[in-house]
This record gives C-alpha cells, structure tokens and sequence, in this order.
C-alpha cells in the first residue's frame, strides 16, 4: 500500500471526496479494533465525522466511515460529500478527526456506544436470511467457518479503548491515506495548498 491522491477535476455543483485508509484482513488479532475504529470515526449519527463534519460546521451532506475486510487485507473508507466551497474545509477537519484519534484515542463512553452499535448490526443482519446466507458465506470463505453470534459478541466486548488506539496508531490513520475526489477542485485546493 502506498499513500496517493486522485483527483478527477470536472465542473459539478458537488465534490466527492474518499480517504481510504489502511486496514486489516478478517481473522487479524486487530479486526475487531479496525470495526470499532470505523464506528467511533464515521459508523452512526454519534461518531466523530458526523458530529464535527455535518452537525456542528455543516461542511457536508453526507459523511462516513466504512471499514471492509478481506482474507488478505482491509480498510477503511471515508466518504465525504459537499459543495465546492467547503470541500478543503472538509478534507481538513476529517483529516484532523483522524490526527485526534490517532494521538488522544477513544473514550469508554464512545467505545461503549461504538460497540453497542455493531453488536446491534451483527443481530440484525441475522435477523434478514439473504444477508445472513451472505455472512455465512463470506465467513467460511474468508476464515473457513463461521463464528456464533455469541462468539462475535465477547470478541467485539474484548476491545478495550486502548487497543482501537493502539490500532489506529499502527496503520497511521492521520499519515497514511489516499485521497479520491471527482468535483471542480484540485487537489491542492482540497488539501490547501493553494
């Protein structure tokens, strides 16, 4: 993996704008912590980018963070979309959210909420028969068998605050980044290198 920025400058009334970040593959000992970062950062309407991106500057209408997980390797996706004029506001703010993370780490409370909302994912994934054919699916396939709802659970209780900022830490969330954005601006524009 090597950090990059793509920019595909056309004449919109938005820009799209995606960080991706290293992650790491389902089975890893930091899967779990890697799910949980995704949540805290950009997984519910109490996560970091929602709260300072979209409710406190309105900078975007849309904001996220997606981690996805493969046998061999992961990340976790950042999608931001807004108008051209706050497009490297943008960009600054979900890049400073990451420094913060990465230097102060995550609270109990926000740890505690962050769990609460993947473990209330996992049970209603299972409660639909399409997507829970596909996690079995997905599950055998990328580690060879399928773990119980309880097992996923005590291994989501498992992370502690210290280990998602340990993990963060490893894959330099705040440094180690790609940019992909398709609107009017230039990459130095969005990162402020004007």
């Amino acid at each position: 993996y090597e950090p990059r920025v793509a920019v595909l400058v056309r004449e919109s009334n938005q820009e799209h704008i995606g960080l991706g970040v290293e992650g790491v593959p389902i089975g890893h000992p930091d899967y779990y912590a890697m799910l949980l970062l995704g949540t805290v950062l950009g997984g519910s309407m109490n996560s970091r980018l929602f709260t300072e991106v979209r409710e406190k500057r309105g900078l975007a209408y849309g904001v996220g963070a997606y981690p996805l997980a493969m046998r061999d390797a992961g990340m976790i996706r950042i999608y931001a979309g807004t108008v051209p004029a706050k497009a490297h506001e943008t960009v600054a703010v979900i890049l400073e959210e990451l420094r913060k993370l990465e230097a102060d780490g995550v609270s109990d409370e926000e740890t505690t909420r962050a769990k609460t909302v993947l473990k209330s994912r996992v049970i209603m994934a299972g409660e639909n028969t399409r997507v829970r054919r596909n996690a079995i699916g997905s599950a055998i396939w990328y580690e060879g068998k399928v773990r119980t709802l309880e097992e996923i659970r005590a291994l989501v209780e498992a992370v502690t605050p210290t280990h998602i900022q340990a993990t963060a830490r490893r894959l330099r969330i705040s440094s180690q980044y790609t940019l992909a954005a398709i609107g009017p601006r230039t990459a130095e524009e969005l990162l402020g290198h004007e």
